[in-house]
């Protein structure tokens, strides 16, 4: 719980406050699918699934742990002769009503009409409309960036579940490794078991979220937003916290112990090497941004957390092949170097990057201050990274203003804004050549006057 408490994750929630609520809620999820695991009721499931929808109230990619709670309903109801198809199929139909009706109910409560879009911004109509387009027909030339979103799924795929694979190792690879423990002990004793039953639902939800991000990242590419060599474990920083916890559970209730030597080996020595090209120069190849992947962050800034974290992952490995009954007070040693030490690193990174305003924020305030509501449904902001634009958005507070992303020194017109266009702020070294007219020249950014 100390280790907890001074990670990445409690920087995190300090930096962006929505976080700090939807942390909460995804820990009432964690604990009642726990719960349901146990005791296979409809009611049980239905109140899992309330969870994971007033979760999404606060951050709508909460839905990306819904795949999880169905996967894990489905193996523990099918997969159990005592539950059954029935029960199981029930248990489903009050996960998905739990859902919907805590959405509903509840966002209504708080947020009126609003509330009814589920998904936010990130599925639609269109979302399908590309899905069922596929890929560009054309080829994509050396260096180019994927023509289509599906194009960039496929095209980053492998490349991104390596990056992923390797975080995860560098940070979590004994608490993965006691997850394996965990299932190999399900898989003999086919009894569910409070620390079998967590290892379960912690291996499903660390490897379904991977596999969504790893995509969400492609098709992010391809829509032409550059993130080839970014990493987002934000979308799944809580697990940083869930597997460890998980992990040592299974360690502790002595399943590492039970699992055959040879097969204690193999996963350690997968492990092992899946570590060496983690902390032997991969990280210094990717861009590492606070917002996208703080615990990473915070791991790669300083050579002391960076070796400490690398020697005992390493040597954690090597107790657990050996000598498996004292593998979990390897945890004693780990996580004050892969949570509290990158948390305390992450966060001096922070304060030294947002300690003064960006660009972003400067123009963000002059047109909340200088524009009129109905100036800033004219306004249409454009950059080249999508926090920049979105920072602006959120400093003008309108629900109007139009911003899209375009790709590093662009040239565009005028006519590329949004009908009944009047200003285009300007955020990087974009620029509008045609159609408009430079009224702001600031440092980092500019206002154009359409004419």
């Amino acid at each position: 719980m100390i280790a907890a408490a001074l990670s990445p994750l409690s920087v995190y929630t300090s930096m962006f406050l929505p976080e700090s609520m939807f942390f909460f809620f995804i820990g009432l999820v964690l604990v009642a699918v726990l719960r349901a695991m146990r005791a296979f009721t409809w009611q049980n499931w239905g109140l899992a699934g309330a969870a994971i929808g007033v979760a999404s109230l606060v951050k709508p990619h909460a839905w990306l742990s819904a795949i999880a709670l169905g996967i894990t309903l489905l193996v523990v109801g099918l997969f159990n002769k005592e539950i059954g198809f029935k029960n199981t199929f029930v248990s489903g139909l009050g996960l998905v009503a739990g859902a919907a009706l805590a959405r509903i109910v509840v966002g209504l409560l708080v947020a009126g009409p609003k509330a009814l879009g589920f998904f936010g911004q990130y599925f639609g109509v269109s979302t399908i409309e590309i899905v069922i387009a596929g890929t560009a027909s054309e080829e994509i030339a050396d260096g180019s960036l994927p023509l289509t979103p599906v194009d960039g799924v496929v095209a980053l795929f492998g490349p991104q579940l390596n990056v992923h694979l390797l975080t995860i190792s560098a940070l979590m690879a004994l608490a993965v490794v006691g997850l394996i423990a965990g299932l190999v002990e399900l898989f003999r004793k086919k009894r569910l078991t409070p620390a079998s039953g967590f290892a379960l639902f912690g291996f499903i939800w660390l490897v379904s979220m991977t596999l969504e991000i790893v995509m969400f990242t492609g098709w992010v590419t391809g829509s032409g937003d550059d993130h080839t060599t970014r990493v987002l474990i934000r979308y799944y920083d809580f697990l940083f916290v869930i597997i460890p916890l998980a992990g040592l559970s299974a360690l502790a209730a002595g399943f590492g112990e039970r699992v055959n030597v040879f097969v204690r080996w193999a996963t350690a020595g997968l492990f092992a090497a899946l570590l060496t090209p983690a902390f032997t120069g991969f990280f210094g190849t990717l861009s590492i941004q606070i917002a996208d992947a703080p615990t990473l962050a915070g791991l790669v800034v300083n050579m002391e957390v960076f070796n400490a974290a690398a020697i005992l992952g390493f040597s954690s490995l090597l107790l657990f092949a050996t000598f498996p009954r004292w593998s979990p007070w390897a945890f004693a040693a780990l996580l004050p170097v892969t949570m509290i030490g990158t948390g305390w690193q992450i966060q001096d990174q922070y304060l030294s990057l947002r300690g003064s305003q960006n660009a972003s924020d400067i123009v963000g305030q002059q047109i909340a201050r200088s524009f009129t509501t109905d100036e800033l449904s004219r306004t249409w902001v454009i950059g080249s990274s999508r926090f920049d634009v979105t920072n602006v958005a959120i400093w003008a507070d309108s629900a109007e203003l139009a911003y899209d992303i375009f790709g590093p020194g662009s040239l565009l017109d005028a006519t590329a804004a949004p009908e009944g266009t009047k200003r285009i702020v300007v955020i990087g070294d974009l620029q509008v050549i045609e159609g408009a007219s430079l009224e702001v020249d600031g440092q980092g950014y500019a206002i154009y006057n359409v004419d």
